[in-house]
C-alpha cells in the first residue's frame, strides 16, 4: 500500500517536471525513480467524480489535483500501465501530457509512437435517465389513391369473417378513398339536386309569371278597384286637315 501512496504523487511530479525545460536533472531522477516502481506492478489512474484512483485507491493531495486538472484538460479519464513498461513509451506520456492540447490527442500521438503497453481511454460520462418514449403520431395516409381499390360485389353476401367489422376489419383505413362506390341491384340511385326556384325569384328571360300569393292577391284586387273608378279623359277633337275646302256658308233667310 506505501508503494501506491507513493506512485500516485511521483507520477504528478513527472508531468510537473517535464512542463519545466529548466529541471532537467530533477526530471530525470524522478523518472527513473518511477520506472522501479512500475517495474512489477502494473497500473491504473482513473478520474472519478474529480478525484484520482490509482489501482481503485483513492488518492490524494495537491500534486495528485494537479494531475487531475492536467488530464481532464487533455479529455483523459483513465491511463492504464503495464507492468515494467518501456522507458520510451512512458518518456512518450509524460511529452505529451505536458504539453498542451493540440490538432494531434494522446491517443493518436501515442499509437505513432508505437506505445502498445500504454493505454489511454477518455471519461467515461455518467450514464443519464432514459428519456421517456414518446410514441410517434401515425403516419399521414397519402398514399390511400396507390393501393388497389376494393370493389365489392353488389349481389355478394357480406363476410364479417374474415373482415369483421371495428379497429381491425374494414373501417380501418379511409373507406371514401379505399373502397369503391359501385350501383347496387334494386336500389334506386338517388340523387341531391336542390328545388328549382320560386317563379318570382326567377330570371325574366324565363317566360313564366309568377303566381300570386296570398298577400299578393289582395293587393291585385284593390288595384283593380281603383282602376275602375277612375275617369278616362275626353278625347280630344280631331284637327281639321288642312286640304278639306271649309264647308259652305249657310243660305240666307227667306224674306217675310
Amino acid at each position: 500500500m506505501a508503494t501506491l501512496e507513493s506512485l500516485a504523487p511521483r507520477f504528478a511530479r513527472c508531468v510537473s517536471l517535464f512542463r519545466d525545460p529548466s529541471a532537467k536533472e530533477r526530471q530525470k531522477a524522478e523518472f527513473r525513480a518511477l520506472i522501479l516502481l512500475l517495474k512489477d506492478t502494473p497500473v491504473t489512474l482513473r478520474v472519478a467524480n474529480g478525484r484520482l484512483e490509482l489501482n481503485g485507491v483513492p488518492c490524494q493531495g495537491d500534486e495528485v489535483t494537479g494531475l487531475v486538472q492536467r488530464l481532464d484538460l487533455h479529455g483523459i479519464g483513465e491511463i492504464a500501465l503495464a507492468a515494467d513498461p518501456p522507458p520510451a513509451q512512458l518518456f512518450e506520456l509524460f511529452m505529451a501530457l505536458a504539453d498542451q492540447p493540440g490538432a494531434t490527442d494522446i491517443v493518436s500521438r501515442l499509437a505513432a509512437a508505437g506505445a502498445d503497453r500504454i493505454r489511454v481511454s477518455p471519461p467515461v460520462l455518467p450514464s443519464a435517465e432514459s428519456p421517456p418514449l414518446v410514441q410517434a403520431p401515425p403516419a399521414a395516409t397519402k398514399d390511400v389513391g396507390a393501393r388497389q381499390e376494393i370493389v365489392p360485389s353488389p349481389d355478394a353476401p357480406p363476410d364479417r369473417k374474415s373482415r369483421p367489422l371495428g379497429t381491425e376489419g374494414i373501417l380501418r383505413g379511409d373507406a371514401w378513398q379505399d373502397i369503391k362506390s359501385v350501383p347496387l341491384t334494386g336500389v334506386p340511385i338517388v340523387t341531391h339536386d336542390p328545388p328549382p326556384p320560386r317563379a318570382a325569384d326567377a330570371l325574366p328571360e324565363t317566360g313564366h309569371a309568377a303566381p300570386p300569393q296570398d298577400g299578393d292577391a289582395d293587393l291585385t284586387l284593390h288595384t283593380d278597384r281603383r282602376s275602375k273608378e277612375r275617369k278616362a279623359p275626353p278625347a280630344a277633337p280631331a284637327p281639321a286637315s288642312p286640304t278639306t275646302p271649309p264647308p259652305p256658308p249657310p243660305p240666307p233667310p227667306p224674306p217675310p
